[in-house]
């Protein structure tokens, strides 16, 4: 079992913020013989295992995050990224390894949505400010490394859902499984269609635009004043192809409408699939007679027959007192530890060691299983008596 239990969430949260770095890294790819873009990638689920291993043996300083700081940007220096963008990269690395590992209630960030506002972002720039073909080029770049960026996320996710399984009684792992098989089966979908097929589906969808609107379009356009442009002497002694101006056509105008609404729609559908198989899973978690859920509102005869309760009002109940305990621990100058578990917590203040109240905080912490309410009443009641055996000794 891992040092703390922290540290797997930081470190997930660690590995897929770097993720981020691929976006403007791909804009510094030039000529660059070694792709940064796809050197980060890898760079990120090796750091993601080291720091793992690193910070369960010791603990986190900002000198160790210094040295993984640099040690993590300067292959990109290596391969020739120039002087100023490598800190910028330094820079923003330990920024977040230094908010993940140093603080007791780190501030996550949404990463799916991160990721699609500067996906976004950095594709407006491409398709704004960069000329055909190049534009062409980094915006498939920009769509294949988001769909690779979303589906290692997804990965890490399900890894991380796994090991923290482990320690929770009674999880199901065949319900992520299946969770985990369906929304990933929708990102390798996705990533094919786009890498392979993105050009004969986007000429199938002109054909159709155009078949449906066209005529639309040749009426308005005849209503419309004609603009005589003025002429312009194309000199004799050069050939007429050097002098015509290429104008964009209707694919190039409607090509980044097209890559964000099918991008769009892969995310509307993962998302609808991960809350509808988070809410069964959350219903058939626990088959136990006293692990039973009320999806919707309580039912006086069911709680009277099984001694069933509603998961809200027992998890929040736990949620509630164990955050007063902390704060109490923290006036009594009892706080906890920066990464520290809460049986780590408990010995080294030589608190009452109850298993029971550590398996109900993991209950709620990481599986939001349904809890009894005689469980969570005696996870009260020992808080309480920690409280009062302890904390007023120490004020």
């Amino acid at each position: 079992m891992m040092k703390n239990d922290n540290v797997l969430k930081n470190t997930e949260s660690f590995s897929i913020e770097l993720l981020l770095l691929t976006y403007p890294l791909l804009l510094l790819s030039g000529d660059i013989a070694i792709s940064p873009h796809y050197l980060i990638l890898i760079l990120s689920v090796l750091a993601g295992i080291g720091i793992y291993f690193l910070f369960n043996t010791f603990s986190y300083t900002a000198l160790i995050g210094l040295l993984i700081s640099l040690f993590l940007s300067m292959p990109l220096f290596i391969i020739g990224i120039p002087v100023t963008p490598t800190i910028l990269v330094w820079t923003y690395i330990f920024w977040r390894i230094h908010t993940n590992f140093n603080s007791e209630r780190p501030a996550r960030w949404n990463f799916m949505a991160v990721n699609t506002i500067v996906f976004t972002v950095f594709y407006l720039i491409t398709t704004i400010y960069l000329l055909q073909p190049e534009k062409t080029e980094f915006n498939q770049t920009h769509v294949i490394l988001f769909i690779a960026t979303t589906i290692l996320y997804i990965v890490l996710r399900y890894i991380i859902v796994m090991i923290t399984g482990k320690w929770i009684p009674n999880f199901q792992f065949r319900a992520v499984h299946k969770m985990f098989g369906s929304v990933l089966g929708i990102g390798v979908v996705t990533f094919v269609t786009v890498y392979f097929f993105i050009e004969s589906f986007r000429s199938a969808i002109i054909n159709v635009f155009i078949m449906l609107f066209g005529n639309v379009f040749k009426k308005t356009a005849s209503l419309l004043p004609e603009v005589e442009l003025p002429n312009q002497a194309i000199p004799e002694d050069e050939p007429l192809e050097e002098v015509l101006i290429e104008t964009p056509t209707s694919s190039d105008q409607i090509n980044l409408g097209l890559y964000i609404t099918i991008i769009a729609i892969a995310l509307a559908i993962i998302f609808m699939i991960m809350i509808l198989k988070k809410r069964k899973i959350t219903i058939d978690t626990i088959k136990m007679p006293s692990y039973s859920l009320q999806p919707f509102g309580l039912n006086k005869r069911k709680i009277i027959k099984n001694q069933d309760i509603n998961l809200l009002s027992t998890t929040n109940v736990v949620r509630v007192a164990y955050q007063e305990f902390e704060k109490d621990a923290e006036l009594a100058k009892s706080s906890r530890l920066a990464g520290e578990t809460v049986k780590e917590w408990f010995q080294r203040m030589g608190w009452e060691q109850d298993n029971q109240l550590i398996m109900t905080y993991n209950k709620v912490r990481y599986g939001s299983l349904t809890i009894p309410e005689e469980e969570s009443r005696q996870f009260v009641a020992t808080l309480n008596k920690i409280k009062i055996n302890n904390f007023n000794k120490n004020v």
